[in-house]
């Protein structure tokens, strides 16, 4: 890269010396020399030449001599500028030599970069193309689980209805169960009042009577009861009929009358 500019100033050198040869030839060129072949002598030459032409003659020698220097001085100042325009132009040459170089160490660096890249977006499509058919098996298989998940789940609805038919069983179940266990309580409470004695006072007969009807209608469903305590306490009565039953009677309030008051089962 370093010729062009060499060759550059060379040129340039070559051209300003080609120049000053050519402005001395021109001075030496303005005083030419008589001829050989006539020669005179000096008297012949003043005695030929007249003395107006000898006056003339000594003003165009000076007027050559004065032409001849400024032609060299502008010889001389163009050979000045042509080497300080080649100075310039071998360094700009070398400027541009040196653009050029950083242009081909950047392409070079741009080259790399991209060669890395084509080699990454390759790597970068092959992982695409792993993922994808990773994603399309676990597709695959997620459809497969759903599949299995909706037969679960219908199975998991029949389940369900045996369950909620197994619970009405049951419910029902026990509900009959504590229907024949109150039944029992409640017969076993009678007929053991039965068997008491039929001596005592009034009140006392009154009192079998009147837990024996209630016994009885508790026996056919009944849950609610009007007694007449007979000037007796109410609570105590209730608490009479738990202990004969294991059930649980409570006094809801008065009745008609002034010793009745409302007897109340309560459901379990």
């Amino acid at each position: 890269m370093h010729s062009a500019p060499s060759a550059v100033l060379s040129l340039v050198v070559r051209a300003c010396a080609a120049a000053a040869s050519a402005s001395d030839a021109g001075a030496g060129a303005a005083a030419p020399e008589p001829p050989q072949g006539d020669r005179k002598t000096a008297s012949e030459v003043s005695a030929a030449v007249a003395p107006p032409a000898a006056a003339a003659a000594a003003p165009r020698r000076d007027v050559s001599t004065t032409t001849t220097s400024a032609a060299a001085a502008t010889a001389t100042a163009a050979t000045a500028s042509l080497a300080l325009k080649a100075e310039q132009l071998v360094a700009s040459a070398r400027g541009a030599e040196a653009a050029l170089q950083a242009l081909a160490a950047s392409g070079e660096e741009c080259s790399g970069a991209l060669q890395d890249l084509r080699v990454g977006q390759a790597a970068a499509h092959a992982d695409i193309a792993g993922l994808q058919e990773q994603l399309g098996a676990v597709q695959q298989e997620l459809g497969g689980v759903r599949t299995e998940l909706g037969g679960v789940r219908e199975e998991l609805g029949g389940v369900r209805e045996e369950l909620g038919g197994v619970r009405e069983e049951l419910a029902a179940a026990r509900k009959a169960a504590a229907e024949e266990a109150r039944s029992s309580r409640l017969q076993r409470a009678r007929l053991a009042l039965m068997q008491e004695p039929l001596w005592g006072s009034a009140k006392d007969k009154w009192w079998c009577f009147e837990m024996g009807r209630v016994l009885g209608r508790a026996m056919r469903g009944d849950t609610k009861f009007l007694v007449d305590v007979r000037r007796s306490s109410p609570n105590g009565w209730a608490a009479q009929l738990m202990s004969m039953t294991g059930l649980e009677f409570c006094v809801e309030g008065r009745g008609e009358g002034d010793c009745c008051y409302w007897m109340v089962l309560v459901a379990e």
